[in-house]
């Protein structure tokens, strides 16, 4: 068993990916506290932000342009 430092872990989860014995689970101590999304609808948080920073882009260019 291995004791895991918090001040230097990020929880990206890739400890569990690699490790060969399938030992290290990962938990949420506040899930209340994220939007947790499927990976396959990921594309549907995405997409509104997507356009709206497109959209911001786009104008700060042409602000840019007229002045």
């Amino acid at each position: 068993m291995s004791v895991v430092d918090t001040n230097r872990c990020i929880g990206c989860g890739v400890c569990t990916t690699r490790c060969e014995f399938d030992a290290i689970h990962l938990r949420r101590d506040h899930p209340e506290a994220t939007k947790m999304i499927r990976s396959e609808d990921k594309m549907k948080a995405i997409l509104p932000y997507m356009v709206k920073r497109a959209a911001r882009i786009k104008v700060k260019e042409l602000r840019s342009k007229r002045s």
